[in-house]
């Protein structure tokens, strides 16, 4: 099962804001809009579209992110319900049947085709302040890297807006290609690396609405992290998001929830390996008892050496391999002490009678035939 970070109760936009034109879009934006129906079936249409009109990525995520924030339309009705059983596939398609969606459906449609188009992009998950408060609802937008640069962006917010339970369609430009330092005063991550700031500020500044002018707190450099995100396993960036979001101040009732969603998907990986080891113990145990048994026999009917050797070298590899998921369970907490102690006995004393009975099998090898005979009558 592959763990996903869950992106949490979704985020109701209130109120109109006026959208704040920098850069002349129209001729980008009209062929993004004009994707055929039937290429817009699937996100790989959609790229294949984009590609055939532009050449440099700035033009093309700006492609991307118009189509998304137009095309989708807010779902109020579904503000809050989610579906545990979907994948990110399920709900970017169900997103580009109905064209409508939540801020996580948003998220993944930019995101899916950026990457497809060679964008990087990743998805952010943190929460929001508008009007000077902070949501007590989560949120989801993205963030890209453009020719070196890192950017935000946020389709659902640049969708439009919600008013009196009512989508209302109007593109706002102040959330898209937004600056690090500019996103800081409205979207705040959960995972301060996704600030993409050399001075991230913490939970309660970004609650409290304290400027941070001076830079005496130690640099974060959130690139080498990204960078070691990206090529750690599931397990290693689940721990070394606990880690951070701890760093930041898991003081509200949103953060600690988020903090204990990544600590129940370490235990998930834990209770795996738990699972997986006690699977190889138990084989090991077998293989060993079988072992037993045939010694208890004086080795009759009679079996080649190697065949005898066999037995005990099985045993010892599925009881390393249980060893070794053993001790890869790192995360505190995430199994009970009691029960991981007393399997831990379990393992060890294995060892031993294993260590045991190859020891008297090494002995029987190198004798001859009444030295062995003479083995068992000791």
């Amino acid at each position: 099962m592959k763990l996903i970070v869950a992106v949490c109760a979704l985020l109701l936009i209130t109120g109109s804001v006026n959208a704040q034109w920098t850069t002349n879009y129209t001729t980008i934006d009209s062929i993004a809009l004009a994707i055929p129906a039937l290429s817009a079936k699937n996100t790989s249409g959609i790229v294949k579209y984009i590609n055939s009109h532009f050449t440099k990525d700035d033009e093309k995520i700006r492609a991307a992110f118009i189509w998304t924030a137009s095309t989708l339309k807010y779902d109020v009705p579904n503000i809050n319900k989610q579906n545990p059983g979907e994948t990110a596939q399920d709900k970017i398609k169900k997103a580009l049947a109905n064209h409508k969606g939540v801020c996580e459906h948003y998220a993944l449609l930019l995101d899916d085709i950026c990457n497809q188009l060679g964008i990087t992009s990743f998805i952010i998950q943190g929460y929001t302040r508008k009007y000077g408060r902070a949501s007590l609802l989560a949120h989801a937008w993205c963030c890209a890297q453009v020719n070196g640069s890192w950017w935000l962006y946020d389709p659902t917010w640049a969708a439009g807006y919600v008013q009196n339970g009512q989508f209302i369609p109007r593109i706002n430009e102040a959330f898209y290609k937004v600056s690090p330092q500019t996103m800081i005063a409205t979207h705040m991550p959960f995972d301060k690396m996704w600030q993409l700031l050399p001075y991230p500020i913490t939970n309660k500044e970004f609650i409290d609405s304290v400027a941070i002018t001076d830079n005496k707190r130690p640099i974060f450099y959130f690139e080498d992290s990204i960078k070691n995100w990206r090529q750690q396993t599931e397990e290693k960036r689940l721990i070394a998001v606990a880690r951070r979001i701890e760093e930041n101040g898991a003081n509200t009732p949103l953060v600690h929830n988020e903090l204990n969603h990544v600590q129940m998907g370490l235990a998930f990986i834990n209770s795996n390996k738990f699972n997986a080891s006690v699977t190889e113990f138990n084989k090991a145990v077998r293989s060993l008892n079988d072992f037993i048994n045939y010694r208890n026999k004086q080795f009759t009917p009679p079996k080649p050496d190697q065949t005898i050797q066999n037995m005990l070298d099985t045993a010892d590899k599925q009881l390393k391999l249980a060893a070794t998921y053993l001790s890869d369970i790192k995360a505190v907490g995430s199994i009970d002490n009691n029960k991981l102690s007393s399997y831990k006995k379990q393992v060890n004393d294995l060892i031993v009678k294993l260590e045991s009975q190859k020891t008297f099998l090494n002995n029987y090898i190198i004798k001859d035939t009444q030295g062995r005979k003479a083995m068992f009558e000791e």
